[in-house]
């Protein structure tokens, strides 16, 4: 029974049943308040000693209220001291329970000391005392209103004594004055009692808002996923410490992840995102310490490397992109991805956290189009090219094509039977604000912009209308890009189109490039095999060039290889050039395919090629691409035209 008592007192000491905020809050007002308390009473003191001097013995008016103020001054510097200082939960707590007992032991002592007065002088000084130990009792409480416990001990210790002492009195007034006090400091306890619980609810409800508000910044300032920095965060401080006067030198690397997009589509967007996670990761472990990386969404990411050499930045974000190409194993299977990485200097490429994101983007965006999975550091010419490609993509956009586009047209000749076979369709764009565009500027473009498939139907209708009046031996090549190659609806609608004109399919050539069927092996041999059973035939186009794989030849249902004029045209006087273009007309001839030479200039290389075997031919040497109206005289002049085949 006792030790439980004596452990509820002890708890009621602690001060454990308040939180850390409200720990901290009464101890801030403490160090504001307790000083004053303690000046006040010495002050108070000195007055009552003053007044008592001659009245009373030495050690009471003197000797022992020096102690008295001595030990305050004590305090009063103890807390002026730690007044601005950070302490711990525990030093706080510690603080405020010591101040209590001080305030205890200090209030008894002067109750005590007080009364010992009373004894001496007259009514007045009497009076005096009385008033004294109200006005202390009354300091000490609201200077120590935030520690709720002080109001009811001093009830305890100093009121409920000094009105047992005053009704002793002969006196009636002291009775008055015992019962006012009693009434008087117990409803000014119980008001203080209800600010206390006020205060306290307060800071917990303070408390709380801050720590949902740190949450909230939390949410907005980082990614969920991935727990860095997201694109709000980078921005805000990107621009915060370029606007910091001390600024140092710094890289920003914006960093964007190639062959992502296959993880989200064949294995889903869960493994998408364990993908991001483990990048991330990665990244997080891979730069100096004090680089900042940020997400800035989708599988792009930011990272600024401090006041550091070029080559150094060069060398950690190349270790960057080793780190992110090792394979990544999830339960589902593997994958591998790369990135590529666009770089811009602060303050060498620009002194605004904006024109420096942008010119950063600049050099990405020219190392994705030019430079895929390597490192591109900004200069002017970047920025030139790709506001050129913006400018390119809005007219695209703004165009009209039906008036804008044409096409034109090259002749194949068989020059084993000296006769044309066919011709191959060229597109064309005059823009009327940037005049001829060439068609290696605009493909891409409209592939970036969403407008192939579109732009494609209108190309391949504008040479069935031309190709309608040719002979029925003539056939008509046709170009597809990565992007139509690759879609289901695209490959729909241009076979809707060809039955729609009643055009005989058997007549037509579609050419397809080593890019186009790498961008998605799997849908481009279905839809190759789609085109092939509505009866046309198939070309890879510029073999040798790029990634020239012989693996093609063997799985995609092909009918004729047409050679890069790269080697068709120095075959004639460089001997490997010369072996690799009779290699490729040989492995045309092993497979079944007909051969089709590109880019035929010279009799020296029409006659090199005649005696290799490659008779298909296709050449300024024979003609230029040519519009509709010269296609039909070139014809008219060329009337020995067979029925036969490509080659």
């Amino acid at each position: 029974m006792i030790s439980r008592a004596i452990s509820k007192v002890g708890t009621y000491f602690s001060l454990r049943h308040d939180s850390s905020a409200v720990i901290f809050a009464r101890h801030r007002t403490a160090q504001r308040q307790v000083p004053l308390m303690y000046l006040i009473l010495s002050i108070n003191m000195l007055s009552l000693c003053v007044t008592h001097l001659d009245l009373a013995p030495r050690h009471l008016t003197v000797y022992f209220p020096a102690f008295l103020l001595l030990l305050s001054g004590v305090r009063t510097l103890s807390w002026l001291h730690k007044r601005n200082a950070q302490i711990s939960l525990r030093r706080a707590r510690n603080a405020l329970r010591i101040t209590l007992i001080f305030a205890i032991v200090l209030s008894a002592v002067f109750v005590t000391w007080s009364l010992s007065l009373f004894t001496y002088g007259d009514a007045y000084t009497k009076g005096q005392v009385v008033f004294f130990i109200g006005v202390t009792l009354t300091t000490i409480i609201t200077c120590l209103m935030t520690i709720r416990q002080a109001s009811a001990i001093m009830f305890a210790i100093v009121v409920i004594p000094t009105s047992l002492f005053l009704i002793t009195q002969p006196e009636p007034v002291f009775h008055a004055i015992a019962v006012n006090m009693v009434l008087v400091i117990g409803a000014m306890i119980f008001v203080l009692d209800r600010a206390n619980q006020h205060f306290r609810n307060s800071i917990e409800k303070q408390s709380e808002l801050n720590a949902a508000n740190t949450k909230i910044r939390k949410i907005a300032n980082l990614d969920s996923l991935t727990e860095l920095a997201n694109r709000r965060h980078f921005f805000h401080f990107l621009q915060t410490r370029i606007e910091d006067p001390d600024c140092e030198k710094f890289a920003l690397v914006l960093l964007d992840l190639d062959g992502f997009k296959p993880i989200n589509d064949v294995f889903g967007h869960p493994t998408g995102d364990k993908t991001l996670v483990e990048i991330a990761a990665r990244l997080k472990n891979c730069l100096p310490p004090n680089s900042f990386l940020a997400r800035l969404g989708g599988d792009e990411f930011a990272i600024i490397i401090w006041e550091t050499p070029h080559q150094v930045v060069v060398d950690v974000i190349e270790r960057a992109l080793g780190v992110i190409s090792y394979p990544i194993l999830f339960d589902e299977g593997s994958a591998v991805v790369s990135a590529t990485a666009g770089i811009a200097y602060y303050p060498d490429a620009a002194e605004e956290a904006g024109l420096l994101f942008e010119r950063a983007d600049f050099a990405l965006c020219f190392a994705k189009q030019e430079k895929r999975g390597e490192i591109v550091e900004f200069n002017l010419h970047h920025e030139n090219s790709i506001l050129s490609s913006a400018n390119l993509a809005k007219n695209l956009r703004e165009a009209d094509f039906e008036a804008e586009f044409s096409m034109v047209f090259q002749p194949i000749w068989d020059i084993a039977s000296i006769n044309i076979i066919g011709f191959e369709a060229l597109a064309r764009w005059n823009s009327p604000s940037m005049g001829a565009v060439p068609p290696d500027h605009f493909i891409p473009a409209a592939e970036q912009t969403g407008l192939v498939s579109k732009l494609t139907k209108i190309l391949i209708g504008k040479s069935l209308d031309v190709a309608e009046t040719w002979p029925q031996n003539l056939k008509l090549g046709l170009n597809l890009s990565a992007v139509d190659l690759c879609s289901h609806e695209a490959i729909t609608q241009i076979l809707a189109l060809i039955r729609d004109r009643n055009f005989d399919p058997k007549r037509i050539t579609i050419e397809i490039t080593e890019t186009a069927v790498m961008r998605d092996f799997e849908r481009a041999v279905q839809s190759l095999n789609r085109l092939r059973k509505a009866g046309m035939q198939i070309a890879l186009d510029d073999f040798g060039s790029g990634n020239s794989s012989l693996s093609y030849l063997q799985k995609l249902p092909l009918d004729h290889v047409k050679i890069d004029k790269s080697f068709v045209q120095s075959a004639d006087q460089d001997p490997r050039a010369h072996e690799i273009t009779l290699t490729i007309v040989r492995l045309c001839s092993s497979f079944g395919f007909g051969c089709i030479a590109e880019g035929v200039e010279t009799m020296a290389q029409l006659e090199m090629l005649s005696k290799i075997g490659c008779h298909t031919l296709q050449g300024f040497y024979f003609a230029k691409p040519m519009s509709a109206n010269q296609v039909d005289q070139y014809i008219a002049e060329n009337t020995a035209v067979l029925s036969i085949g490509f080659g």
